[in-house]
């Protein structure tokens, strides 16, 4: 959503948009499409009111232009596509995602960044990764990303502050080994002062707290 316009992509190398402040309003000439190096985009994210268009291998960066309405960014390309259209995510200053090498990078700042090194090798080896999905969370205060290979059964988090990496997992008495992480989804209540985490084995939802040590 950017400026009242709904934006979707179509499975393609174009992305389509509602009328204005009319999102079930969808013409069939309300479309637009990525053109510096025809791609097919596999996500779509809005980040500081600029249009992500992240495909197989390249990213183009688009604006609205109060005109056409929307129109590329000068200079907005980028070399770095994804195979995991779930894996972007953005904070306040950077969106993150997996990109087509299977590295995870930052865009900030104008930049990107490459800050998966610690696990790239083990990244690299993993059968699956399109499964890949991320959001961001935050633990004692401190801002993570969670990056969850469902297939794999591993959880990988990025703690913003520090630029560092760690790795989370869930238990499994019986087996006496570690599977991915027990949640699948998060947010936070402000109201209730709760983060909650929703659980990738059944429909139950949890809080954490930094005095819990157990999944219960």
């Amino acid at each position: 959503f950017i400026d009242g316009y709904v934006l979707a992509t179509t499975g393609k190398g174009i992305f389509q948009y509602a009328d204005v402040n009319a999102p079930t309003t969808w013409s069939a000439l309300s479309f637009a499409t990525a053109m510096r190096n025809p791609d097919i985009i596999k996500a779509l994210k809005v980040f500081n009111r600029q249009i992500f268009l992240i495909g197989q291998i390249s990213t183009e960066i688009w604006e609205n232009d109060g005109v056409t309405p929307f129109a590329p960014t000068p200079g907005g390309f980028l070399e770095y596509g994804t195979l995991s259209p779930y894996s972007v995510v953005s904070t306040s200053n950077s969106i993150y995602w997996l990109d087509h090498n299977r590295h995870v990078v930052a865009f900030k700042n104008g930049q990107v960044e490459m800050i998966s090194n610690p696990y790239d090798k083990e990244i690299s080896a993993f059968t699956t990764v399109s499964d890949c999905l991320a959001y961001r969370m935050e633990v004692r205060g401190r801002p993570v990303i969670v990056f969850q290979f469902p297939s794999e059964e591993r959880t990988l988090v990025y703690d913003i502050v520090e630029n560092s990496w760690s790795e989370w997992g869930y238990w499994v008495t019986g087996a006496n080994e570690y599977t991915a992480y027990l949640g699948r989804s998060y947010c936070y209540s402000p109201e209730w002062g709760l983060h909650l985490v929703g659980s990738r084995n059944d429909s139950k939802i949890y809080f954490m707290k930094s005095d819990y040590h157990l999944d219960e």
